[in-house]
């Protein structure tokens, strides 16, 4: 065979290897495919809970996807989100390929328990961050300092806005002296209803000192918790946010829930409320109250006298906790860290020894 018919033949050869090859590669190709890639529903949302994969089709919107696949329509969102090739959630358009994520379910070894009542005798070991709520007993408020003009030509101030304070006591500024900028929101009444125990304020932001060489001082918004207005207060510097740790009771005792922060009636989980027990009952910061009940809720605004009869038959029922953040001479302020329901200003709260 001469050197042409050799070349020839070895190109033959080649090719068929290459073809022979080529196909055995696409069959495995094919076969992977089969075997790993996803599910994908076309059109309607039958079999729901499978799927992986979901291809858009005309008149389609993640409103209406999210009630078929979530059976919720306001779950639109959580079906933007596991999708973030959608740039615009009020334009999905036909063939897009959206991402559902398969429901999951228990597996066959898997029991279900009921657990104790949720009127749990327990406390609640919780470390908690908290941001000081101010209270000042009507003994104690003494205005320190005004906030009287700013540089900005704006009403509501905000950080690193310069400030002109008129201070009471102007002659013990200095400058770099730090203070804090608060508000007063209200009067706290007696819960006998003679006269008030302290005034509520809120804690707006810190102020730096610059210059104190004119009878305004001039000072700068180092931090604003809320936005600031002129004729807001000043006072000294105190810690602002802390964390505050479980701490066991020492003492029992009963007191009465004086106010709320927020002016409402109806306090729950995360509200911050004032006590009328303080450092000089016993009462420390981490220190928790509980909140008791008893009876049935719903014939409380049906009372009759066998009710309250039969009501002593009850038992006492737990139904809130508050963990004391900041403790003063004759009251606390305490933050809820559970409730079953509201409750109002006004109900009484419980420590236990050792609780």
């Amino acid at each position: 065979m001469n050197t042409r018919s050799k070349v020839r033949a070895l190109q033959v050869v080649t090719l068929s290897v290459a073809i022979f090859g080529s196909a055995t590669a696409w069959a495995q190709f094919e076969n992977d495919m089969e075997r790993y890639e996803p599910d994908v529903v076309v059109g309607g949302v039958t079999a729901v809970g499978s799927e992986r994969l979901y291809v858009v089709q005309p008149g389609d919107t993640l409103w209406d996807l999210s009630g078929a696949f979530f059976f919720d329509p306001m779950m639109w969102p959580t079906l933007w989100s596991l999708n973030p090739q959608v740039t615009n959630p009020h334009w999905i358009y036909p063939g897009d390929v959206l991402f559902i994520r398969p429901q999951t379910s228990l597996s066959g070894g898997s029991t279900l328990m009921w657990s104790d009542s949720r009127y749990s005798q327990a406390p609640r070991n919780l470390s908690i961050h908290t941001r000081t709520k101010g209270f000042i007993a009507m003994e104690d408020y003494q205005e320190s300092g005004i906030v009287q003009y700013a540089r900005e030509p704006k009403e509501m101030l905000a950080t690193y806005d310069e400030v002109y304070i008129d201070f009471t006591a102007a002659k013990s500024v200095r400058a770099g002296d730090l203070y804090t900028i608060y508000r007063v929101e209200r009067d706290v009444p007696r819960p006998d209803g003679d006269g008030n125990v302290g005034k509520l304020v809120k804690f707006l932001g810190i102020v730096r000192v610059l210059d104190t060489s004119k009878p305004l001082v001039r000072g700068v918004v180092l931090h604003a918790y809320e936005e600031i207005y002129r004729d807001d207060l000043v006072t000294g510097i105190f810690e602002h946010q802390k964390i505050t740790n479980p701490v066991s009771n020492s003492v029992d005792l009963e007191g009465v829930i004086l106010a709320a922060y927020e002016d409402t009636n109806e306090l729950a989980e995360h509200a911050y409320v004032f006590i009328d027990k303080g450092r000089e009952h016993g009462v420390l910061p981490g220190n928790r109250f509980v909140l008791r009940e008893r009876g049935d809720p719903y014939f409380q605004q049906h009372r009759t006298k066998s009710l309250d009869r039969d009501l002593e038959d009850f038992p006492w029922e737990q139904i809130g906790e508050m963990m004391v953040v900041e403790s003063f001479d004759n009251h606390c302020v305490a933050i809820m860290t559970a409730s079953i329901h509201e409750v109002a200003v006004g109900h009484s709260v419980l420590m236990f020894r050792g609780y």
